[in-house]
């Protein structure tokens, strides 16, 4: 199970869509693995993550979501801007 347990999105239009997409990403594909990572999106204007940095968690664990994550199209876009950075918290159990 994977539970969005944190976003910080000051400039994102769609938060929940940028959630709903990583759940959908992430659903039971990573091989059993658990515990909470917290990362650092980078969206570009047509709301595709274009970067992952794993700000804290095992290392494992960030490796197999930032490369699930990255080149997703989540539908939630900057406001404003021709990108921005969001920080998520993810639990997976």
């Amino acid at each position: 199970m994977v539970e969005v347990a944190r976003i910080r999105a000051d400039a994102l239009d769609g938060p929940g869509r940028l959630k709903h997409a990583v759940l959908a990403a992430l659903g039971h594909a990573l091989g059993g693995l658990s515990g909470e990572v917290r990362l650092r999106l980078t969206l570009d204007a047509n709301g595709k993550i274009a970067s992952a940095v794993v700000l804290a968690g095992p290392d494992r664990l960030g490796q197999c979501v930032t490369a699930k994550l990255i080149g997703l199209t989540t539908g939630a876009r900057p406001r404003g801007r021709a990108q921005t950075t969001v920080d998520l918290t993810l639990r997976l159990r």
